[in-house]
Order: structure tokens, then sequence, then C-alpha cells
């Protein structure tokens, strides 16, 4: 359990004595622990599958390679659950790459990617910014973005796009099902440009207008690092 102290406790998360400690965008609450559900569904399973190939793939480097990334996670902050700066070990960064690389292999059917050393000294990737979408039966996605950044004129730096579920516009909150839409790929000959346009057709989740559909972007670096994730909201015109 992560606790953060002030005059009492003013924040927890985790497990302890039968109380799961977590908040969300109301602050602080406490509930009952139950043990969880497991229904092992082809999205779960696929994950532990990415997972335990990571971990496989990082037992197999060498010790000079493992040291690279042990390097990069020593530069690199990383926020935890309570909001505050903490460090993961090289394994723990490598396996987040190596384990979202072969998740979306399985997911898009590409060639298996296997991560050796990390050319990056530090730092999470910087993302796609001003990120805004819009969304239409008749007209299909349309994702504008700065596209005047470093990463749209560097080779290899590519942002993927996933699309949830379609839910009631109302509910802002509880985006599940995410599917794979497609990449934005820098390049100095080709530069990435907004907007991202993607028709209907193509779109992985079927959705009617006032559906509220959340799209998750994530900046892959060509050093194998990732961004953290961002996600921009649309309401479904006709």
């Amino acid at each position: 359990m992560l606790i953060k102290t002030g005059l009492a406790v003013s924040q927890m998360s985790g497990t302890m004595g039968g109380v799961v400690a977590s908040h969300n965008r109301n602050g602080q609450y406490f509930r009952a622990w139950r043990k969880p559900t497991d229904p092992r569904s082809p999205s779960q399973l696929t994950r532990r599958a990415a997972m335990g190939f990571a971990v496989g793939s990082w037992r197999a480097l060498t010790q000079v390679q493992r040291e690279t990334w042990n390097v990069y996670a020593a530069a690199t902050p990383w926020t935890n659950r309570l909001g505050e700066a903490t460090y993961l070990t090289g394994m723990q960064m490598y396996v987040r790459s190596m384990a979202y690389f072969s998740y979306m292999t399985s997911e898009t059917g590409g060639d298996t990617i296997v991560l050796e050393e990390c050319a990056s000294l530090g730092g999470l990737p910087q993302n796609v910014g001003n990120a805004v979408a819009t969304l239409g039966v008749a007209a299909g996605l349309s994702l504008s973005f700065d596209d005047a950044a470093a990463w749209c004129t560097a080779n290899g730096n590519i942002a993927v796009v996933r699309m949830s579920l379609p839910r009631n516009e109302t509910q802002v909150y509880g985006a599940r099902g995410w599917k794979f839409v497609g990449t934005i790929v820098g390049g100095t000959v080709t530069p990435a440009e907004s907007p991202f346009e993607i028709t209907t057709a193509n779109l992985p989740n079927v959705f009617a207008a006032g559906d509220r559909v959340t799209f998750g972007i994530r900046m892959v670096h060509v050093d194998g690092t990732l961004s953290e994730e961002i996600f921009v909201d649309a309401v479904a015109a006709a």
C-alpha cells in the first residue's frame, strides 16, 4: 500500500487488512476488498501472453543491453498513483515497452518486434500536442494535432491511435473495449500532417450519432521508449 502522510494521512493507495484505498475524480475513497473475477477474455489472455513474452525477452538480453535500460530508467521520473515522482527499474521500463509492442503485434498481425538496447538517455517521449477529435457517422474520424512538433519530421517516431467502444453521450468516464485504429508516422521525407483521418467503414468499433467515443494516443519513439497515453473524446455527429 502507498501512503502519503500529512498532519495525519492525506492519501492512500493499495490494500491493507481487507480494505482497498484508492481515489478517483472525486477524491480519496475506501471499499472492502473482494476477490477479483477472472473472465479470461480474449483480450485479457492476449495481454497476459504479451507480458510473459516481455519478461522472457528481458531474461534473454545481455547484461550490457540491460544496463542501457537501467540507465534510461534511472534518468526517467515516473508518476505513481499518488501523483508523486518516483523511478521504475530498468526491467520495468523494458517490460512496459516490450509488452506494449507484443500486444499491438497480436492485434494488428504485424511482425514481432524484439527490443534490445535502449538508445534513450532519459525522459518519456513527447506525445502529440493539441489533439482534438471530431467524429461523424458520415464523415468518420478527423484527429487534428500540432504537426509543427519535432517528432513529425523525425524518422521512426509513430503515434498509435486506439478507439474505445461507444457509450452514452452523458457517460464521460468508463471507456473500454479498446481497438487499434491506425498510426501517424513521422519522417524527414514525408512528415506527419494534421489531421489524421479514417473513414467510418475503416474504424474498428461501430457507433451511432450521439455516441461518445474516446480515442487513445501514445507515441512510440524510434529508440523503443513509450510516452504516456493521452485520451480525447468525441461525440459522434450524424
